[in-house]
């Protein structure tokens, strides 16, 4: 297999960034236009935003629309070298560069996971202070190793496949879980009872020391919606004094910082060499009266976390914090009739963490492959 030296922006037909609407003008803001944010580029596929604008918002902005398969790459803040796949027409943040890909000179994903690959030299280009600053033309003159275009698609066939399959798995698993609160719900409704969180659960404060060689540490932005973002080992020496709590399998972990961002997740594995941050609560069942799963249906529901967010967030300070205090007080529906409603959600909840194992073996497969893939070590056969 043949490799040559290229520039990236000689691939692309089209190079730029984007804009922001003026944030003082409500006007501008939750229209029908999705507009992408850097803090949500992550080498993934993007095919909503979290925010959208307006027609006036586009209109009186630097913003502009682009096209389904450009490649993205965020220049600014923490994210600075990483891409995504836009996969709808979208606008971006002037911190986006968005890059159309010449389709007869070169395979847009293999473009993609080209840049995963050598996300550690591109982002060591970025410059500034606090804020890592990448900038168009830095992205435009970066040189990949690029083979002959049909052995691109051949290498970028082989590994889009492995991240649809975890695209999928995901999907499969957001219904699940889904009908698991629907499940719990119909059940609350049916509650003549009421009980407080403190009395289903208990708080676990183990500063017990592990003496793994290596271990995983976990931040509260490390959790997110029910699942744990990375199992990526570290030296178990030299730990920033905050990551000091135990958990074990059946533990829930729950963020008691700005709980409006859904920060929880529910651990279905052994723990053991594994240290949360303390600003994650670690919330254990009261097995007298609740399952695991069950009280982290609890922990997550509308009515539990949008009281605890608003606890936490009419305090004063940077950072809207609350504790398990505060926690534990929240009066929730409850029958002491449990067999039935744990099985049905448990049932569902097996299924997720199958689907779940899969795509970690599969990402895996994946993050092995790509180097050795992008290096022409291994050559996919035609």
């Amino acid at each position: 297999m043949e490799w040559k030296e290229v520039k990236l922006g000689d691939l692309c037909s089209k190079v730029c960034s984007g804009g922001t609407p003026k944030s003082t003008n409500l006007s501008y803001y939750g229209g029908e236009i999705p507009w992408l944010n850097t803090k949500e580029i992550d080498f993934n596929r993007i095919y909503s935003t979290e925010k959208t604008i307006t027609d006036s918002g586009l209109d009186n902005s630097s913003a502009k629309w682009i096209a389904p398969n450009t490649v993205t790459v965020a220049m600014y803040g923490a994210t600075a070298g990483k891409s995504c796949i836009v996969k709808v027409p979208m606008t971006t943040n002037q911190a986006c560069c968005n890059l159309t890909i010449n389709d007869e000179v070169a395979d847009y994903e293999f473009v993609y996971y080209s840049l995963k690959n050598d996300y550690t030299t591109l982002s060591s280009l970025a410059n500034g202070g606090a804020q890592q600053n990448l900038n168009a033309q830095i992205i435009k003159d970066y040189v990949l190793q690029m083979p002959s275009l049909e052995d691109q698609r051949r290498i970028a066939a082989l590994l889009s496949s492995l991240d649809r399959k975890i695209e999928l798995n995901n999907k499969i698993n957001a219904r699940l879980e889904e009908m698991a609160q629907a499940i719990f719900k119909n059940w609350l409704s049916k509650c003549s009872n009421e009980i407080t969180i403190g009395e289903l659960s208990l708080n676990i404060t183990n500063y017990e020391k592990t003496n793994a060689e290596e271990v995983v540490l976990i931040n509260s932005s490390d959790v997110t919606e029910g699942f744990f973002d990375h199992h990526n080992y570290s030296p178990n020496k030299n730990l920033k004094g905050h990551f000091k709590k135990r958990f074990q399998k059946g533990d829930i972990l729950y963020s008691q910082v700005r709980p409006r961002n859904r920060h929880w997740a529910y651990c279905n594995f052994d723990a053991n060499d594994y240290l949360a941050s303390t600003q994650l609560m670690v919330i254990r069942n009261n097995p007298a009266l609740i399952t695991s799963i069950l009280l982290y249906q609890y922990l997550i529901s509308d009515n539990v976390w949008k009281e605890f967010t608003l606890k936490t967030e009419t305090r004063s300070g940077t950072f809207p914090q609350g504790n398990y205090e505060d926690l534990s007080q929240i009066q929730v529906p409850y029958d002491s009739d449990l067999e039935e409603i744990s099985k049905q959600v448990e049932t569902l909840y097996n299924k997720v963490y199958l689907l779940q194992k899969e795509s970690s073996r599969l990402a895996a497969l994946r993050d092995t492959l790509l180097p050795r893939l992008m290096s022409g070590e291994i050559e996919v056969p035609e």
